[in-house]
């Protein structure tokens, strides 16, 4: 992570929480399609920031003897938002309307700034860092990735195109100004784990889009697609605690 060779990690623990802040309040009160796609870029960029702040946090500063089962809950607050995303966005919508599933954030991410402030020990930058955000390559991966999912949506070849492009352009700019170390997908267990979690997750995404919409659609029960996934989130949650702890 480039920014902690930069900042201090209790500033950008507050950047990430300020950037959540921003985009949940434009998200509530959001008037067109745009706001809403601008609030959740927003939030975005916050959870960017904020997750390997997360695993960088318990690797740094949390008791060795701890270390397992303190990632077993981070990985667990991670894992099962696909789980209880659904339920709590769909009981919002149903009981007070949209625009508090953004309100409803906000107790959570100001709690969370309270006691982020004061556990988290801020050390200060050893050595500046003169290392750069290469902008160039940044710029190409998300404008391959973006065309990609635009040529998903509308199916025009002009964005395969595009994507093309701009993946070639990335290759090349990352070579000189590296973003990602691609090297390291030349270990072959390490590619495959990487495959293997990667289509998991695309299951898991998938899932959590077809089944609320079946049970509402398909079967009419409108009232019972947001509570579906609570058995599944707890699941998920004793398997993380568990398998950290059988780590340990």
């Amino acid at each position: 992570m480039v920014l902690i060779k930069k900042y201090k990690i209790k500033s950008l623990f507050i950047s990430a929480i300020l950037f959540l802040v921003l985009g949940t309040l434009l998200g509530a009160f959001a008037v067109s399609f745009e706001m809403l796609i601008a609030a959740r870029a927003f939030q975005g960029i916050g959870t960017g920031i904020a997750l390997p702040l997360m695993y960088h946090i318990i690797l740094t500063q949390s008791p060795k003897s701890k270390l397992p089962i303190i990632m077993g809950l981070g990985g667990m607050a991670t894992s099962i938002a696909p789980a209880f995303g659904p339920a709590y966005g769909g009981f919002m919508l149903q009981t007070f309307g949209w625009r508090y599933i953004f309100v409803g954030l906000l107790p959570i991410i100001c709690f969370s700034l309270i006691i982020g402030i004061c556990s988290i020990e801020s050390h200060g930058i050893e050595k500046k860092s003169d290392i750069k955000m290469p902008l160039n390559t940044l710029f190409y991966l998300i404008v391959a990735i973006v065309s990609l999912f635009l040529f998903l949506s509308h199916f025009k070849i002009v964005f395969v195109v595009i994507s093309i492009i701009a993946w070639i352009l990335f290759g090349i700019t990352n070579k000189v100004h590296k973003l990602i170390e691609l090297i390291i997908l030349k270990q072959r267990k390490y590619a495959l784990l990487l495959i293997s979690l990667l289509t998991y997750q695309m299951l898991l995404l998938s899932v959590a889009f077809i089944i609320p919409n079946f049970i509402q659609i398909k079967m009419g029960m409108i009232n019972a697609g947001w509570y579906v996934y609570d058995p599944r989130g707890l699941c998920w949650c004793h398997s993380c605690t568990n398998f950290w702890k059988f780590t340990e």
